[in-house]
């Protein structure tokens, strides 16, 4: 049985993380949009819908946690991955 592919939006401003996710992602058969920042992030979150977004902690311009506060108080429930390379809570 053939496994449904997702629409994933992967934002993390470290290049070579982003492109390890990207490529590893896509080829389990998932769509995968990336960028670098918050704000990138939310244009593509109003221009397209998204099974998933996978979300850096720490960005150049927003934190992950505010992309995700912003996501939420605009109605968009989008389940949301957080990554974070932070070693406490």
């Amino acid at each position: 049985m053939a496994e449904a592919s997702a629409r994933l939006l992967i934002v993390d401003d470290d290049p070579e993380l982003l492109k390890f996710l990207m490529e590893e992602l896509s080829s389990a058969g998932h769509h995968c949009t990336g960028c670098d920042n918050g704000q990138d992030a939310f244009l593509y979150l109003r221009q397209k819908e998204f099974q998933l977004v996978v979300l850096d902690w720490t960005l150049p311009d927003f934190s992950g946690l505010e992309v995700c506060r912003r996501l939420r108080s605009s109605g968009n429930t989008t389940p949301v991955l957080m990554l974070t390379a932070r070693d406490e809570i």
